[in-house]
């Protein structure tokens, strides 16, 4: 959800990350902004994690406060687009390393067929 719309480029979003019984869930707000080459029509997205004290916690839910990361759109011809992904972060709280590796392994994986998703319903 967007909180705030800086100018035509920056944003401070939260997002909402929901985890299976007995984890509690993550979020984070994040500012981002985006750069665009005029020339080549590509789009890069930097984000981090900030403090705002005006943004609550939600109930239950365990704020991250340490991540960073970037999405990459590069159009490769009229109909396609290599995509980029990359995210480094602590998910704050406890969790059992276990967790956290298999949590590492999906997340990127589930980002991108969410964004595959939603670009297929869009058309």
């Amino acid at each position: 959800r967007v909180i705030r719309t800086l100018d035509g480029s920056a944003k401070e979003v939260i997002f909402v990350t929901e985890a299976p019984w007995p984890i509690s869930d993550r979020e984070v707000v994040v500012m981002s902004r985006k750069h665009r080459d005029p020339k080549t029509g590509e789009l890069v997205i930097d984000f981090h994690a900030i403090d705002d004290p005006s943004v609550t916690v939600g109930k239950g839910r365990v704020r991250i406060r340490a991540m960073s990361g970037r999405w990459g759109l590069f159009p490769v011809d009229g109909r396609h687009t290599r995509v980029t992904y990359s995210l480094k972060g602590d998910p704050g709280g406890y969790l059992p390393s276990s967790v956290t590796r298999t949590i590492s392994r999906k997340i990127p994986l589930n980002t991108l067929l969410g964004l595959k998703d939603m670009v297929a319903g869009s058309t």
